[in-house]
């Protein structure tokens, strides 16, 4: 009876944990790059940059637009919000008006120069942007 009542409290403990866990949800990517093909070609790489329960960004990597940049993409907005510098570690992030639903359409001067991570805010939330997971060869 002892054993089955520690049993249940440690159940009870488990379960308040997850509420916790939930509450402060970690922003985490997924853990590799999927490509798209034209034919045989990857056209680009893509990879869910996840910032809370079912909310996520989408990052987007075009070699063919230089080997230096990850875009990033609100699938919700349809807007591009920002890149990270795979060369500085560091991070633009686009002015309200210079978001756009086609990348496009932002011109190279509408970035900003590139800060460290820990000064950028994960567009809607107080979580400070965390660098994407290593690239394919």
């Amino acid at each position: 009876m002892k054993n089955c009542i520690m049993m249940i409290v440690a159940a009870m403990g488990l379960c308040a944990m997850g509420t916790i866990a939930e509450a402060h949800y970690p922003h985490y990517y997924k853990t590799k790059w999927y490509p798209r093909y034209v034919g045989t070609t990857v056209t680009y790489y893509y990879s869910n940059y996840y910032y809370a329960p079912d909310r996520y960004h989408v990052c987007y990597y075009y070699p063919e637009r230089g080997r230096r940049h990850i875009y990033y993409y609100n699938w919700e907005r349809k807007v591009y919000w920002g890149r990270f510098d795979i060369e500085t570690g560091k991070y633009s992030l686009l002015e309200q008006k210079d978001r756009k639903e086609n990348l496009g359409d932002i011109p190279e001067s509408a970035f900003p120069k590139p800060v460290a991570l820990d000064q950028v805010k994960i567009p809607g939330t107080d979580l400070n942007i965390t660098a994407p997971p290593v690239l394919p060869d």
